[in-house]
């Protein structure tokens, strides 16, 4: 009967044992490899998709500021034309303005009270 050699087997296992964990270690590292390109492409789509939706944002933003401004503008001209018509009314002798009891009093009451405290009053 022949003597196994252990020693040589063992030496044999060992290597084959590091041969299969390199093999692991590279396919491994192949993995992690294809997953960060995976990872890349992702977040460059997702930021590129960002960069679309920021720049559509801020075209909307604008457009309804404009509108917005331009409201305001006509609201503003409006609310000049109704004053200088009040003041119109209010400069002409004939105005039709005219209080009622209660208002007049209280105007009376009033222009009472700034005459009394006005130092230019004689």
């Amino acid at each position: 009967m022949a003597k196994i050699n252990t020693s040589a087997l063992r030496q044999k296992m060992r290597q084959a044992q590091q041969r299969f964990e390199q093999q692991v270690r590279q396919t491994q590292q192949k993995i992690t490899n294809e997953i960060n390109k995976i990872n890349r492409d992702n977040q460059r789509t997702v930021d590129e998709y960002n960069h679309k939706a920021e720049a559509h944002n801020r075209r909307v933003i604008a457009q309804y500021n404009s509108q917005v401004q331009s409201q305001n503008r006509k609201i503003n001209s409006h609310n000049q034309q109704v004053i200088a018509n009040l003041n119109r009314q209010l400069r002409t002798a004939d105005s039709n303005l005219r209080y009622t009891p209660a208002e007049q009093e209280l105007a009376d009451r009033v222009h009472q009270g700034v005459a009394s405290q006005d130092p230019r009053a004689c």
